[in-house]
């Protein structure tokens, strides 16, 4: 539904894929942002979802939260609520969170909780070339 006043358009059902492009200015991967509903301004420079938020695809990462805004100009993504992240080797909840697409950084700003998973992290970092210390800290 379009409030030509308002210049907004209400949506329903949203399905937003996304490229992202890397530091060296070539795309660096892509992924899909999912919501129940939101609404984007039709100047193109913000839109919120509400609902179940979802985005995934991003490196093998999902995040998992609700109502989040995203403003163009700033390159932010924000959310005040419960957040979830899962992907290789890690599980992040917190509650609110700041997506810098210009950065490319994601902080989870309240309590937070994260669980390394030993055995992932040991597989990567052994297909990286770095060595892993033994479990007990001893040699």
């Amino acid at each position: 539904q379009w409030d030509r006043k308002a210049e907004t358009l209400e949506l329903t059902a949203v399905d937003i894929e996304v490229q992202v492009e890397g530091t060296a200015g070539g795309p660096s991967g892509s992924g899909h942002i999912t919501g129940n509903g939101g609404k984007a301004w039709t100047t193109g420079k913000r839109f919120d979802l509400t609902g179940d938020v979802v985005a995934e695809g991003f490196g093998g990462y999902r995040l998992e939260t609700s109502d989040v805004s995203y403003d163009h100009g700033e390159k932010l993504v924000t959310t005040k609520q419960a957040v979830r992240l899962k992907g290789p080797g890690l599980n992040v909840t917190g509650k609110g969170a700041v997506m810098d697409y210009e950065r490319q950084t994601l902080e989870i700003r309240g309590r937070v909780k994260a669980h390394a998973v030993p055995a992932v992290l040991k597989d990567q970092a052994s297909k990286s070339g770095l060595d892993v210390p033994k479990e007990g800290g001893g040699p």
